[in-house]
């Protein structure tokens, strides 16, 4: 059990310590940079910063880090949805979105302040993942329809709407089952989100930081 705990803690570090790949990657490539990038480069900032924070929340002053996870929640679905409301040029999807975040940012706040500030939501983060699965598959959509690219590879949108897709997809169904593994299987929970979440997170940063590395020849 003791090596169980310290591989899962590898891969939590791990995780923490991914966010800081597509940064760099992204400061590398600024110049070639579109509204879209730059809506995820700050999303990889905020992340890098709830990171460090969580950590000074832990170590430092002994509080759960939980308020904070819940806010950069709220600021992560809200840059996700600008980046798909840049990238995709469809009026009605557009309408989608921005009702999708007035209703998101309406619940969060009376979810978060007046019901449960003090655990993660699991209703939220599952709207959350559905919306974003929703838009990686319109996405998709759009681009075996228009056939714009001769190579998908080498198009930065296919790299990092994979990564939503991925990501999303497999924390959904972790989220939906978290509220009962807390009460039944707390030692399996750990094991999942050790495992299971932050190797999904590693996965996300390292296609987006492909999705970085591939903007210029994406434009070529």
């Amino acid at each position: 059990m003791a090596d169980s705990i310290t591989f899962n803690y590898f891969f939590v570090y791990l995780s923490s310590f991914s966010t800081l790949f597509p940064f760099i990657i992204a400061f590398i490539r600024r110049n070639y940079l579109q509204r879209e990038h730059k809506t995820l480069w700050l999303l990889v900032s905020c992340a890098i910063l709830t990171e460090i924070g969580s950590y000074i929340l832990m170590y430092i002053f002994k509080t759960d880090p939980i308020s904070l996870f819940n806010f950069y929640m709220i600021l992560e679905t809200i840059l996700i949805s600008l980046y798909y409301f840049l990238t995709i040029n469809n009026k009605t999807f557009k309408i989608f979105i921005s009702i999708f975040n007035l209703l998101f940012i309406l619940y969060a706040v009376i979810e978060l302040i007046t019901i449960h500030s003090k655990t993660l939501n699991n209703v939220l983060l599952t709207y959350q993942s559905l919306m974003v699965i929703a838009s990686s598959i319109v996405t998709f959509n759009s681009i075996i329809k228009d056939q714009k690219h001769n190579n998908i590879l080498s198009a930065s949108i296919f790299w990092i709407n994979s990564a939503f897709l991925i990501y999303f997809s497999g924390n959904m169904f972790l989220h939906l089952f978290d509220n009962y593994l807390q009460e039944h299987a707390m030692y399996a929970l750990y094991e999942l989100w050790g495992l299971w979440h932050s190797s999904l997170n590693i996965i996300f940063y390292t296609l987006i930081s492909i999705g970085f590395w591939k903007t210029k020849t994406s434009q070529i």
